[in-house]
């Protein structure tokens, strides 16, 4: 058993520090950088989704703003008269525009 141990630790003298092949560092570097290359590439890709949506969600946006403002504006025209109506009532004289 100890002739065993001493064979296999004298078997490990000779080794030598493990070289990697040329050039290992710039593949490594290269793929890595093809990687990147990819996902930025899917990335343009999907881009006019997102314009689309974002212009869609806009004019949504827009139009909804519009129905409001003038919704608003209807009811302020209609609640005018009532207004003045209770202004004078109560002898207040100011002009609400």
């Amino acid at each position: 058993m100890e002739d065993e141990i001493e064979k296999t630790l004298h078997s490990l003298d000779g080794i030598e520090r493990a070289e990697p092949k040329p050039f290992l560092y710039t593949r490594i570097q290269g793929r890595i950088e093809r990687r990147r290359a990819d996902t930025y590439s899917r990335i343009w890709q999907l881009k006019p989704a997102y314009v689309i949506a974002s212009v869609a969600l806009l004019i949504v946006l827009n139009v909804a703003a519009i129905l409001v403002y003038n919704r608003s504006h209807r009811q302020s025209d209609t609640a005018r008269p009532s207004i003045d109506a209770m202004a004078s009532d109560y002898g207040l004289s100011f002009d609400i525009q």
